[in-house]
């Protein structure tokens, strides 16, 4: 590679066959299961700091409906999980879909511990993307699974959790923006509102599969986050009509 197209790669911030970037990200721990040690279940939400720094865009989150970027459903190499820097067995990963515009996705990771017995200990993930974006152990914030409370709704799947998540999530939209407006606007609101729900739940009654009510709660729990987007684009937008 000469000089000039070296100079060239730097301030146009492209990996010209190198290591990408951009597309640089960080795991926050949201939700662990322990009691059923060794088998440990994690829920991160993995952080695109690309985003944040306001750089390309080019290695942002995996898109989950892409073969390219889960192949074989498989959105993240997860190069090591570590417990007190000690590697452990990965067992399974899920990735829930991240909606559009959206920073931040959800990894659930089911592992086995080395230790027999369950104790405080410091937890180091790496990860990295189909596409190249990817965070080393050492630049990884160290995780404390023992600060999170115990939830086992994550046993199996993340759904459950991010059901409630985004349940919570979409009320404080809907609550700031109801409370924004009044008169015939927030009856019509409320009366969507209440329509919604009962078009979202009648939606996903069906698609329990074999009594497992993991596919109700995943449906539920993506149509509760596109609601909420939608109802914080309207906050965002009437915030902005008052502004000017």
């Amino acid at each position: 590679m000469s000089s000039r197209a070296l100079i060239a790669c730097m301030l146009m911030m492209l990996s010209c066959g190198w290591a990408h970037a951009e597309g640089f990200f960080r795991a926050e721990l949201e939700a662990v299961d322990l009691a059923m040690w060794p088998e440990v279940r994690l829920v991160l939400r993995v952080n695109d700091e690309s985003a944040e720094s306001n750089l390309d865009d080019g290695t942002a989150l995996p898109n989950v409906y892409s073969d390219k970027d889960c192949p074989k459903g498989v959105c993240w190499r997860i190069v090591t999980v570590e417990e007190d820097s000690m590697p452990v067995t990965v067992i399974a990963q899920q990735t829930a879909p991240n909606l559009p515009r959206s920073a931040a996705q959800y990894l659930w990771v089911h592992y086995r511990s080395n230790q027999p017995q369950r104790g405080n200990f410091e937890l180091g993930v790496a990860l990295e993307t189909a596409s190249g974006g990817n965070r080393t152990a050492a630049d990884q914030p160290t995780l404390y699974p023992d600060d999170v409370a115990d939830n086992d709704s994550i046993r199996h799947s993340p759904w459950p959790f991010l059901q409630k998540t985004w349940d919570a999530e979409l009320n404080a939209h809907y609550g700031a923006l109801r409370d924004a407006i009044s008169g015939a606007p927030k009856t019509a609101l409320v009366q969507a509102q209440r329509t919604w729900i009962r078009y979202r739940n009648a939606f996903c009654a069906g698609l329990s599969d074999g009594g497992s009510t993991d596919a109700r709660a995943q449906c539920l729990a993506l149509r509760s986050a596109q609601r909420s987007a939608y109802l914080r684009d309207a906050s965002h937008f009437l915030d902005g009509r008052r502004s000017r």
